[in-house]
């Protein structure tokens, strides 16, 4: 199995680590964190620690371009790391992820 893709992140040489968790679907907010690390991920690791997905709010739900741009990335920059929430497992498990009493599945 590719390095890329194993259980386990090793993080061994020194320098900056972006960690990024709870976007929930909020393209405005990931944007603000990519004009960080866009430019800068020869010199730079970025951490994202899942739930990306599913705006809480029924506000405007940026996922689907988050995970766009989250797969662009993280194919793209071997230092750039995605690790599974659980609103992300939700849809590769099959199962409900409630956030006050709804299914946030089915928001998607």
């Amino acid at each position: 199995m590719s390095p890329k893709f194993r259980d386990l992140i090793h993080i061994t040489s020194s320098g900056k680590i972006l960690v990024i968790t709870d976007i929930h679907g909020n393209l405005e907010d990931f944007k603000r964190y990519e004009s960080i690390f866009k430019g800068h991920l020869d010199q730079c690791k970025v951490v994202l620690t899942g739930d990306f997905i599913h705006e809480p709010d029924n506000n405007y739900d940026g996922s689907v371009e988050i995970l766009e741009r989250v797969k662009c990335y993280n194919h793209q920059y071997p230092n750039f790391h995605v690790l599974l929430g659980n609103h992300e497992w939700a849809h590769l498990a099959d199962e409900p992820a409630y956030k006050m009493g709804v299914d946030q599945k089915k928001s998607i």
